[in-house]
């Protein structure tokens, strides 16, 4: 993005739902000081970039769990979180979607969405099938069945409470009250309200991808608790803010090892096109993650995005 360019803060079908919302509801000579959504609003907005951050490491999440109940290992992207009118969450469910409705603790809307695609297949493997459903094939239901509702809920809880735990529980308390057969049952609330929406794009194909989104009211996020800490000199804690934000920034020399080997110098010069190196580790063996030289993690090779990367599976503590 150049920098002139901006980001607007609502889509251009947020914008036009919005529009048309406001357009619906104008009759009847409401006042201003009827919609109330300053508290809840700011509340949501200050919670942002910690959602921004929760987003990221949720997908790694979810991406364990598809992985551990229904046996694939389907690519997933965070999106940017963002606040929007509850008639654009509405509006933006399709048909065939799972949508469960939330309890928190401190009251408000929450709703946790599944795409109809990823809705399907989900049923389809915890069924016992083995074919992949996209959002164009026959098999995307438009309803969820008592059947259906039960079969997809176990994956539901998996995923909300990977979620609550990334956030806190002392912050979110969610569990699930209900799961809908149609979007269209979701629970009518003022047009305006506003609600935070955090979203995945779980690929299930290659050429397509399924939303899977929590929805969060101002409400249900609570303030953290903020224990007494010991007043610092302001020149120390200056100090220490700037020296953490300047080594934030330095970069770092991560080298995946797949093996060694010793040889003599002999055996290297005369090393030819076509020559096989024998390593000392084996096939299924992990890879060794040394950073600035320090074995720090263990890890697996993998394909993202089209590219060769390493999942870490383990980081390895008292590492020096």
């Amino acid at each position: 993005m150049s920098d002139n360019a901006y980001e607007p803060l609502l889509s251009t079908d947020e914008t036009e739902a919005l529009l048309q919302a406001m357009r619906s509801g104008g009759g009847g000579g409401a006042s201003a000081k009827e919609v109330e959504l300053g508290s809840a609003d700011q509340r949501l907005r200050k919670s942002l970039t910690k959602a921004d951050e929760v987003a990221r490491d949720w997908g790694g999440e979810v991406r364990k769990i598809l992985r551990r109940m229904l046996g694939t290992s389907a690519s997933v992207r965070e999106q940017s979180p963002d606040v929007v009118p509850y008639s654009v969450i509405a509006q933006s469910v399709p048909p065939g979607a799972t949508v469960c409705v939330l309890s928190s603790q401190e009251g408000g809307a929450c709703f946790l969405v599944m795409g109809p695609g990823l809705t399907s297949f989900v049923l389809n493997r915890r069924l016992g099938g083995g074919s992949v459903q996209t959002a164009s094939g026959d098999e995307v239901r438009t309803f969820l069945s008592a059947v259906d509702r039960r079969i997809v809920r176990p994956f539901c809880e998996e995923v909300l409470q990977a979620f609550q735990t990334l956030w806190g529980s002392e912050e979110v308390s969610l569990t699930i009250a209900e799961v809908l057969s149609k979007p269209i049952d979701m629970p009518r609330l003022p047009q305006f309200e506003p609600l935070m929406r955090l979203s995945l794009a779980v690929g299930l194909t290659a050429d397509s991808s399924e939303e899977l989104s929590v929805v969060l009211s101002g409400t249900a996020i609570r303030a953290p608790k903020v224990e007494a800490k010991p007043v610092e000199a302001p020149v120390q804690t200056l100090d220490k803010t700037r020296m953490v934000a300047r080594l934030s920034f330095a970069e770092l020399e991560l080298v995946a090892v797949l093996g060694r080997a010793r040889t003599s110098v002999r055996s290297v010069l005369s090393l030819k096109v076509g020559d096989l190196v024998r390593l000392d580790e084996a096939p299924t063996a992990p890879l060794q993650i040394y950073v600035e030289g320090q074995k720090k993690m263990i890890g697996v090779p993998v394909v993202s995005h089209g590219n060769i990367a390493v999942e870490v599976t383990q980081v390895l503590k008292g590492a020096p």
